[in-house]
């Protein structure tokens, strides 16, 4: 069947009997290949039925876990290097690419998930030409919670110190929301990451670093990022800040780009109450590119 998933692991060549796990929905005949990447925090087997759905539209479907989340190997919430990332995406994609060597190849990222396509498509300029286009989702750009200039001072100590230290941000975040007066300055969206078992809810300091650098460098080398791109993202976003993905799509040299701006829609476009719309329109740009 079309729709049936398959859930296999990839062993990473630089590293012994280092696995990726990965979920794919392969049709026969497919129009093109989708590699989706997943937010921090998720896996996954959140993005079932978009694979599901890609399968039905004749589009192979590929969503690995990212190293230290899902079924993934590597230590929750904890990166070296934020350049590991791009090398294991960049191994995915040549290991598909020989699987299905005559079939376009597009990158598919909500969140980090977007800021990890974006810094590859910036690094690995060679690689360009191995992709037919990019979709982004709520790409993170930037906090959209003001992180006080203490705490990155302090994190920074840290991811020298002790970069691999597990730091309980989002149950530290739940305890400080109890005193009002710190509520307006801290963000109200990790409640329900506490609730769901196969959330990844502890980040190091290393992590942290990384990924705050690379959100700057992926806006200050914009004009590095030309591929066809499509980018969702809402307006009531509290994570990524929406005002950063504006500038980033605006000032990006590609001469095939897209912009879907959900005025009533936050952080996440593909799973909220305006999904069925957001999946519409990333099958439609798919669509038209064949």
């Amino acid at each position: 069947m079309a729709n049936d998933c398959n859930i296999s692991t990839y062993n990473l060549k630089e590293e012994h009997d280092f696995k990726l796990n990965f979920r794919s929905w392969f049709p026969i005949s497919p129009r093109g290949l989708v590699i989706f990447i997943h937010g921090a925090g998720e896996d996954s087997s959140r993005y079932f039925d978009i694979g599901a759905e890609s399968a039905k539209r004749q589009f192979a479907f590929v969503a690995p876990d990212l190293r230290g989340f899902g079924q993934s190997d590597g230590q929750p919430g904890h990166i070296h290097q934020f350049h590991t990332y791009l090398d294991d995406l960049d191994q995915l994609i040549d290991y598909f690419e020989k699987q299905f060597p005559k079939i376009p190849i597009y990158l598919f990222g909500h969140s980090l998930g977007g800021l990890i396509i974006i810094r590859y498509v910036q690094h690995f300029t060679l690689a360009i030409d191995k992709l037919a286009g990019v979709i982004l989702s709520s790409p993170a750009l930037g906090i959209h919670t003001r992180i006080p200039y203490v705490f990155r001072k302090c994190t920074q100590l840290l991811s020298r110190l002790t970069p691999s230290f597990p730091l309980e941000l989002i149950r530290w975040n739940e305890s400080l929301k109890k005193l009002r007066w710190l509520q307006a300055y801290l963000p109200t969206w990790t409640s329900d990451l506490l609730s769901d078992p196969s959330t990844t809810v502890q980040y190091t300091p290393r992590w942290i670093t990384e990924l705050l650098r690379h959100e700057a460098r992926a806006l200050t080398e914009a004009n590095h990022f030309r591929v066809p791109t499509l980018c969702l993202y809402g307006l009531k976003d509290s994570v990524a800040d929406s005002k950063h993905i504006e500038f980033f799509m605006e000032t990006i040299p590609a001469s095939d780009k897209h912009s879907i701006l959900f005025e009533d829609v936050g952080h996440c476009p593909l799973n909220e109450h305006r999904k069925d719309e957001a999946v519409e329109y990333v099958f439609q740009w798919l669509g038209s590119r064949h």
